[in-house]
């Protein structure tokens, strides 16, 4: 399988520019957890998007502005706690629509304000969506509402995060990975990756485990990464 996913990549035409290689929206960031937006857009750009921009609480802007050089960014009105709010969702709308896909998760904080409008973004863009860590959080216990969508999505728990999802311990997810992965897979109609030693990637009944990673990537900031 990876040698076909491999073979599916060609080289890049020599008469191409930014704008041929898709402009990714990355959601991330709160007051604490700017590393996790800028690990999220970094990464985005050295894996091969041609444009970047980062939304961020507006409070936070000038810090990430100074970290990221090739990213753009996008202050958005934000919570008391310098978290997204949900007064900016026609902002970050009208901004989505204009992308190839988008990014949301990493480092929005658990705040109630921040999860609502994760919830609602994510039944309402209509672009390729991967949603991870905070993203995933905002969905604890309904998972199944996942499924109330109008994109393509591809979630990325860790054990703990999936543990939430479906309120599952962590100890039967950890024995169950792949039967765990694939039946929620098919309960919200997308892409499962399930993180962790020998990763599983299913969708439906296809499933693929990742035999590589070494034990280094136990650390914060890895997921953001990914």
């Amino acid at each position: 399988m990876v040698k076909s996913i491999v073979k599916s990549m060609k080289p890049r035409e020599r008469d191409t520019h930014k704008g041929d290689y898709g402009h990714l929206f990355v959601l991330a960031g709160a007051m604490g957890f700017t590393g996790a937006a800028y690990l999220t857009s970094q990464a985005s750009l050295l894996s091969g998007s041609g444009l970047v921009t980062l939304g961020i609480p507006e409070s936070l802007n000038d810090v990430m502005e100074l970290k990221l050089t090739e990213v753009m960014t996008l202050p958005l009105k934000e919570t008391g706690l310098r978290t997204l709010s949900t007064s900016c969702e026609k902002q970050v709308l009208s901004f989505a629509s204009k992308v190839s896909a988008i990014a949301m998760g990493p480092g929005l904080s658990r705040n109630s304000d921040t999860q609502r409008l994760i919830r609602s973004l994510v039944s309402k863009i209509t672009k390729p969506l991967v949603l991870d860590a905070d993203g995933i959080n905002a969905f604890e216990g309904i998972g199944n509402k996942l499924k109330k969508r109008k994109c393509q999505i591809v979630i990325t728990p860790h054990p703990g995060e999936m543990s939430r999802l479906i309120g599952k311990k962590t100890e039967y997810i950890q024995k169950n990975r792949v039967s765990v992965a694939k039946k929620f897979s098919k309960e919200i109609n997308g892409v499962v990756v399930l993180k962790g030693h020998k990763t599983v990637v299913a969708y439906k009944d296809m499933f693929y485990i990742n035999e590589s990673g070494n034990p280094g990537m136990a650390t914060g900031g890895v997921g953001d990464v990914l």
